[in-house]
């Protein structure tokens, strides 16, 4: 709906993984281990300054592909705004005496 709203997810830095480690599945095992240990699925994570490789990668095994680009340099999949409750809005409004 265009407007802004405040969230607070899990970050995960950008990993990489030694070429000579490449292609037998320890990035996926990394990545699954913490997934697991924070209760979390790839489409709840934001993503900072995500590098070709790593949205590669979570395209190819997650399908993660649709994101809107932010002006802080984080990826957040589509997907996170139907797993992600949204919080209540806070009311900024100070409550007055009543008389």
């Amino acid at each position: 709906d265009g407007q802004l709203q405040e969230i607070d997810p899990t970050c995960v830095l950008d990993f990489y993984v030694d070429e000579s480690y490449q292609r037998r599945g320890i990035g996926k095992e990394l990545f699954e281990h913490f997934l697991a240990s924070e209760g979390l699925v790839p489409g709840q994570v934001a993503y900072d300054r995500p590098s070709p490789k790593l949205l590669s990668f979570l395209r190819k095994h997650y399908g993660l592909a649709e994101y809107v680009p932010q002006n802080n340099n984080f990826v957040l999949y589509n997907q996170y705004w139907q797993l992600v409750p949204p919080k209540p809005q806070r009311n900024r409004r100070h409550l007055g005496s009543a008389t």
